[in-house]
């Protein structure tokens, strides 16, 4: 027998195995699989999976004993019960519900800025003003919504827009929105120059994503005009500006890049590149984008309202291309619980960082030396450790441990691989600990890890 028992002792031992079983689970039994000597049991009150387990293992009585997960649609994390969640296409080609699963819980300290033509604040999913909307803004009229500004709009773009991203979920109407919990805050703007002034703005209330739907056009004055406004933006609130990649495939974006966002073109439900057949319309494309998402016929608040002519133009306008990627931004952040980007790195040969500042409070840090032109992101963890990342930096160890562990800012390197950023830290993160990972290979290269101040 195995272990050396012989039969007579194997024997006692499974008695004694049933005993221990029926006094210490009872009740709790639900199933025994006969064939694989198998008992299923609910978790007693008060007791978790893990501490329970580790008491039958000990006892030396059973080889194994481990979670029994249900996944379905009667487990809370698992998707939203709202109305027309079956007509949104972009979510389940993104998966959103096993992201929910993950985590679906928003942070007041992330608040996600819309510039459009405005929100129907009366809808449903927005109506609770605090909860998750934010107060609005009217650039043009220089007014917060509290000032009479004017927020709503009868053009639905806005509203479906803010709806692909935030609408609230879980809720029992309407739509759902990738981030369904997430804060969010409408600018009105009407031109460039008013997007420019809204992200100013944005900033300046502490918004931590920036979403632009207006147009950019591929012309040298187009380029340094944005590039100019969003490197003064990026620098000086440290926030991230997810930008439209725009509607017209004929416009050639060749030589254009804008490195201070990130430039979204969009996908159709079969994941290809949004041409529409109908019309002179469709995603463009070129060195200018840096991702691809669901862009076209997005079922939103508002949208079921509407005639079939208008449905053919939110076909042609679609969400922009900007509904996965800034989402998914804003989900990293919420994830991080975000600290507002209060951190130090420098790297032991090329990357080098300083910092001034205090946690709580304001600090203002530099890097120097990273290759220019790459994505880098800047992890927290509470704890140092061996934490190894998957692809696309595959091997590389952050030197951070597990607890608290997060992305806490996602950005480019810029073109001399150097800047500057300001950030708020909040008490939760001061002791804890950063590094700077570069995508520039696999393995990535990577900062040393610093403490932020105490």
């Amino acid at each position: 027998m195995e272990r050396g028992f012989t039969r007579e002792q194997a024997q006692v031992l499974y008695a004694r195995a049933v005993q221990y079983t029926v006094e210490t689970l009872g009740e709790h039994v639900s199933r025994y699989h006969e064939r694989m000597d198998e008992y299923w049991f609910n978790v007693p009150p008060g007791r978790s999976e893990n501490d329970i387990g580790e008491q039958l293992i000990a006892t030396g009585y059973y080889r194994y004993a481990c979670p029994n997960w249900r996944m379905g649609r009667d487990v809370s994390l698992d998707c939203t019960n709202d109305e027309f969640l079956g007509d949104q296409w972009n979510l389940k080609r993104l998966e959103a519900c096993a992201g929910w699963q993950i985590h679906s819980s928003g942070h007041d300290d992330v608040v996600l800025a819309v510039i459009d033509a405005g929100l129907r604040t009366s809808h449903e999913d927005f109506s609770a003003l605090n909860q998750y909307r934010r107060e609005g803004y009217n650039v043009t009229e220089g007014l917060w919504e509290s000032e009479n500004g004017t927020i709503w709009s009868q053009w639905y773009h806005g509203t479906i827009v803010t709806g692909a991203a935030a609408a609230t979920g879980n809720n029992g109407v309407g739509t759902s929105g990738i981030g369904w919990s997430l804060r969010h805050r409408m600018l009105v703007a009407e031109d460039a120059d008013d997007t420019f002034k809204a992200m100013e703005i944005a900033g300046m209330a502490g918004d931590r994503i920036i979403v632009s739907t207006a147009s950019i056009t591929p012309d040298s004055q187009t380029q340094g005009l944005w590039n100019d406004n969003t490197k003064w933006i990026t620098e000086e609130f440290n926030v991230l500006i997810v930008q439209s990649g725009g509607n017209y495939p004929e416009n050639d974006f060749l030589f254009n890049e804008f490195p201070y966002m990130i430039v979204v073109g969009g996908t159709d439900p079969s994941d290809n590149r949004w041409i529409n057949g109908q019309g002179p319309s469709g995603s463009t494309v070129g060195p200018h984008l840096d991702v691809m998402a669901p862009a076209v016929d997005i079922f939103g608040p508002d949208r079921r309202d509407m005639t079939r002519a208008q449905r053919m133009m939110v076909g042609r306008h679609g969400i922009k291309g900007a509904n996965k990627m800034f989402m998914t931004c804003a989900m990293g952040l919420v994830l991080a619980g975000v600290s507002n980007g209060a951190a130090t790195f420098a790297g032991p040969d090329a990357l080098a960082i300083s910092i001034d500042g205090s946690c709580p409070g304001v600090v203002r840090f530099r890097r120097d030396g990273a290759s220019p032109d790459q994505w880098a992101g800047l992890i927290y963890s509470d704890e140092r450790g061996n934490f190894t990342l998957n692809q696309p930096c595959g091997g590389t160890v952050t030197g951070l441990g597990t607890r608290g562990l997060r992305l806490v800012w996602l950005f480019r390197t810029g073109a001399a691989g150097q800047g500057a950023a300001t950030g708020r830290a909040a008490s939760p993160s001061c002791g804890g600990f950063l590094r700077m990972v570069v995508q520039d290979g696999n393995p990535c290269t990577t900062s040393n890890v610093v403490q932020i101040p105490q």
